[in-house]
């Protein structure tokens, strides 16, 4: 995942990032005081990518799983 991370343009990658810090600051917020839960999926289009994400809120870990952009015109 890192290449393709790295192959995106710096805004791109910089929105990319930022969605990846704002969901494990979020997740880590909410699940803090709740009883433990099993990993799921997420996915999302940020920035005109498709992302694929694992979050596991018990042991507060996020892993871009996925990362699709468009190709360029």
């Amino acid at each position: 995942m890192q290449s393709t991370v790295d192959g995106l343009s710096p805004e791109v990658r910089r929105a990319v990032l930022a969605e990846l810090f704002r969901m494990g600051a979020d997740a880590s917020r909410e699940h803090s005081d709740r009883a433990p839960c099993l990993p799921y999926t997420l996915r999302l289009d940020v920035a005109d990518c498709r992302m694929l994400v694992e979050l596991d809120p018990t042991r507060t870990r996020l892993s871009l799983t996925g990362l699709t952009r468009p190709r360029p015109h």
